[in-house]
C-alpha cells in the first residue's frame, strides 16, 4: 500500500548507537517499552519524515495554553517541541461542514465520555457540556482533555482515510475504566483507513487491543529494548507471543501480591 508508512531507519541520533530498522503494518502499530527504550524517538522520527497527511498527539496537554501561544511562539520561538505546536495549530483549524457516519459515531461516543463537545472561541478552548455550561479546557479533568482533543481533531476532519495518527502515551492521565473505550475508538479509526502509531508502557492498553481484535483489525506490536544505546525490537502480530517489558512488571507485581496473600514476607524491591 502506497498511502501508509512502511518502514523507518534511525541512526546518528543522540543517545542511540548503531541503526534501528522496522517494518510497519497499515493498521495499528504499538511501540511498547520502558522509559528510554526509544518509543518517542521513533514516533517523532516517523512524524518528521512522513509526507502523508498526519497528526501527532504528544503527551503534554496543549489546548489549555492556546490563547495567543502560536503568535508568541512565532515571535519569540518558545521552548516547545514542534509536535506540541503542530497539534495546537491543527486543533485551532475550523471544523469541517460534514463528517462521515463512522466519524459521527465516534464523535457521539467521545461526547458521552466528556459529557459535551469541544468549542474554540476567542482563542480559547472550551468543553460545552450537555446542560449548556462552558467549561474552560484548562479546568477539565486531564483524562477528559485527552478525549476532548481527539474529538476536536476528528471534527476538524484531520483524522480520515489516508492519514497517519501518531499518539505518544494515549493512556496518560486516563482513568483505567476508560481504557477499553479509548482502544475501541482507536480500532474504529483504524478501520476507516487511518494508519496508527502509539507508544505505550501500559499493560491494559496492550491487552485490550489484543482482546478487541476482529477480522478487520490489523495490529503489530514492537517490544523495544535499548542495550548499550542500540534499540532492539521483538515484533509480532500477536501480543501474547511477546515477552514484553510491561508483562515483566505486571508479573512481578502479581508474584508479590500472591506472596503477601500467602503470609510470606515481601521485600520492598
Amino acid at each position: 500500500m502506497s498511502n501508509v508508512v512502511t518502514s523507518v531507519k534511525i541512526k546518528n541520533t543522540p543517545g542511540f548507537n548503531g541503526e534501528f530498522t522496522a517494518d510497519f503494518c497499515p493498521g495499528v502499530n504499538v511501540l511498547i517499552g520502558g522509559n528510554g527504550s526509544g518509543k518517542t524517538t521513533i514516533l517523532r522520527k516517523l512524524y518528521e519524515e512522513t509526507r502523508l497527511p498526519k497528526i501527532f498527539i504528544p503527551v503534554a496537554e496543549m489546548l489549555s495554553h492556546s490563547k495567543g501561544l502560536l503568535a508568541l511562539d512565532k515571535k519569540l520561538k518558545m521552548p516547545y517541541d514542534q509536535t506540541e505546536i503542530d497539534v495546537l495549530m491543527n486543533a485551532e483549524l475550523p471544523e469541517t461542514r460534514e463528517v462521515s457516519p463512522v466519524i459521527q459515531t465516534l464523535l457521539t461516543q467521545i461526547s458521552k465520555v466528556i459529557n459535551g463537545e469541544v468549542l474554540y472561541e476567542n482563542d480559547t478552548f472550551f468543553v460545552v457540556k450537555k446542560d449548556g455550561r462552558k467549561v474552560r479546557f484548562a479546568d477539565e479533568a486531564s483524562g477528559f482533555q485527552k478525549f476532548g482533543l481527539l474529538w476536536k481533531l476528528l471534527r476538524n476532519g484531520l483524522i480520515e482515510s489516508g492519514s497517519v495518527l501518531f499518539w505518544d502515551e494515549p493512556e496518560a492521565s486516563i482513568n483505567p475504566e476508560l481504557i477499553p473505550t479509548l482502544v475501541d475508538v482507536l480500532l474504529t479509526i483504524q478501520k476507516t483507513g487511518v494508519q496508527i502509531f502509539i507508544a505505550t508502557h501500559n499493560y491494559d492498553v496492550a491487552q485490550w487491543l489484543e482482546l478487541n481484535k476482529t477480522a478487520e483489525t490489523i495490529i503489530r506490536y514492537f517490544n523495544l529494548r535499548k542495550v548499550d544505546g542500540q534499540i532492539n525490537a521483538d515484533v509480532s502480530d500477536n501480543y501474547d507471543t511477546l515477552n514484553s517489558v510491561i508483562d515483566e512488571a505486571d508479573n512481578k507485581l502479581l508474584r508479590r501480591v500472591v506472596l503477601k496473600a500467602s503470609g510470606a514476607r515481601v521485600s520492598a524491591k
